[in-house]
């Protein structure tokens, strides 16, 4: 596969030997393979974080990087986006492209000849964040051999790893997904459609509520993170996930967040064996180098 655009194009088989890869990598961080490939990392959404995380990942199997910073503002200053994609890609042999609007992806998608990977945005597919997620749930749990249970919890309306999530777990057919979502912040009736028809779950039993739940019945407690409303401040949430509220957990489960966190996930659960939200950063590095030296593998 030369391309990672979408969560939805991404296969059972392909998880399976992207995942042996990333242990791999796990084991050994750093190679000198691709010494010479040169990665073009364009953000026109100026995630740091995002850049550095493929930046580490290429410098790791020994490629060169050249970083591009834009904001959208100001784009049009130095040509447009489809003139500025083009210009990049003439730089280098793979890129990761940081953008939140998804017909940019589309046009590099269709008119980029070099391969490229969708490194994620806020407002589009986050396959890199969902392809991490089931790394991290995979590498605790035999999937397809025993029932994972998983519970969504908080903002999930506006989470969008997670709806990358669901699309990769539809690959693996013993799952159980619930919902435990601030008010007005439930997921879209189409999530649970898909749910309640993937994993043949009764729709109106999909979503749970906090004075009913039972914490101790799930294997994932995967908290979303809580996003800013209009004039730009971070709500209080209605509950906290926290010592307290997962004190029926079992001590076999786990706790995801994708980050970066705010007010919902509270900092006395991150000394806590069960907490791998510190997992899920490191298993990051070890995906994006897996997707990188696959795509790169794949070119002639």
């Amino acid at each position: 596969m030369r391309r990672i655009i979408s969560s939805k194009n991404v296969t059972s088989k392909y998880i399976e030997n992207l995942f042996k890869k990333a242990d791999t990598f796990k084991q050994t961080n750093y190679v000198n393979k691709w010494s010479n490939k040169v990665m073009v990392n364009a953000s026109f959404d100026m995630d740091a974080n995002a850049c550095l995380s493929f930046e580490s990942a290429m410098s790791r199997l020994g490629g060169r990087v050249i970083n591009y910073h834009s904001d959208n503002s100001h784009t049009n200053r130095y040509g447009s986006f489809q003139d500025t994609i083009q210009r990049l890609s003439t730089y280098g042999d793979i890129m990761a492209l940081h953008q939140d609007e998804s017909e940019l992806f589309q046009y590099a998608d269709e008119n980029i000849s070099i391969p490229i990977i969708n490194a994620g945005s806020p407002n589009s597919d986050n396959v890199i964040q969902g392809i991490t997620d089931l790394y991290t749930i995979w590498s605790t749990f035999k999937m397809n051999e025993n029932f994972v249970k998983i519970l969504f919890v908080g903002d999930v309306k506006q989470c969008n790893s997670i709806n990358s999530l669901l699309h990769l777990l539809s690959n693996f057919i013993r799952i159980k997904i619930n919902f435990l979502p601030y008010k007005d912040k439930e997921p879209h009736y189409s999530i649970l459609y898909h749910v309640g028809i993937t994993n043949e779950q009764i729709l109106d039993d999909i979503i749970v509520d906090i004075d009913d739940v039972y914490f101790g019945d799930y294997d994932v407690i995967y908290c979303a993170p809580m996003q800013s409303e209009e004039n730009n401040h971070v709500r209080t949430p209605e509950f906290i996930v926290n010592q307290e509220l997962l004190k029926n957990m079992t001590n076999d489960a786990i706790i995801m967040h994708p980050f970066p966190r705010n007010r919902e996930l509270s900092t006395d659960l991150d000394e806590d064996e069960r907490s791998k939200y510190f997992q899920q950063l490191q298993n990051g590095l070890y995906i994006r180098m897996a997707l990188i030296d696959n795509i790169l593998e794949d070119v002639p």
